[in-house]
């Protein structure tokens, strides 16, 4: 139970980390098997006295993560169970400080792991508010038609455009940057104005286009937006061309 009940926290905190959501069932199922690995290879160690403990850890762990998050290949089950063993790492520092005589009284113990749960996600929501105020550059994938454009876009915690006739968040992109969208292309998109304000030009407009959807790559994982609107920047918006769209600030929020 012990096992069981570390092992579903750790999934929890692992999802949030990756920004994937999961049904409760499967990260019950997930949160089982590993404990049940892991009495068989208490159990195959009573018999045999030979010590699996790092490979049978690493595979118990890799199983967990395909079972919890249907994480298709191998290479993403890796890493997700390189996070949820950092996770692991970083839960037992908490309930150390919590429980520094590591009282095994079953109650105590599991206010000691759910405390622990509570200081780490709150830790990691703070460190999430604290990159995406200072500004943070993500590859993000723009599919236009069948037609795929590869750019950099940066999170700006002051763009809050909006789109007063979809009302939906606007992000800012270089027209050049879409230039190869051809004529057919364009006949597809919903084309309309957009206004706007900023520090030197208190009324404007922009074209806006409503086109099929949006990537965004993070470290945890890829967000995707359907049906987003991009305006239409004829400047360039880094002049060291580090990145070539703004992001709204509502595609990073939790």
């Amino acid at each position: 139970m012990t096992d069981f009940g570390m092992n579903l926290l750790l999934l929890l905190l692992t999802a949030k980390l990756l920004k994937n959501s999961v049904s409760l069932k499967r990260l019950l199922a997930a949160a089982a098997l590993g404990a049940v690995l892991h009495e068989a290879e208490l159990l195959c160690y009573l018999k045999t006295r030979m010590r699996w403990t790092p490979l049978a850890a690493a595979v118990t762990a890799v199983l967990m993560q395909k079972t919890a998050f249907r994480l298709p290949g191998i290479r993403r089950p890796v890493k997700a169970a390189a996070i949820f063993y950092g996770i692991s790492f970083l839960m037992a520092g908490a309930m150390q400080c919590l429980n520094p005589g590591q009282k095994r009284v079953a109650g105590c113990f599991f206010l000691t792991a759910v405390s622990s749960y509570g200081i780490l996600l709150f830790a990691f929501r703070q460190y999430s508010r604290c990159r995406r105020k200072h500004g943070h550059i993500y590859p993000v994938r723009l599919y236009i038609g069948e037609k795929e454009f590869c750019l950099k876009g940066l999170v700006d915690t002051g763009n809050s455009l909006t789109d007063p006739w979809f009302h939906k968040p606007v992000s800012i992109v270089e027209q050049r940057a879409l230039e190869s969208v051809d004529e057919e292309g364009l006949k597809e998109l919903k084309i309309h104005m957009i206004p706007y304000s900023s520090i030197g030009k208190p009324g404007g407009v922009l074209m806006g286009i409503v086109i099929s959807r949006m990537v965004i790559e993070e470290e945890e994982g890829e967000r995707t937006v359907e049906k987003p609107v991009l305006a239409l920047c004829r400047e360039r918006i880094a002049s060291d061309g580090r990145y070539q769209m703004i992001l709204h600030e509502d595609y990073m929020l939790d």
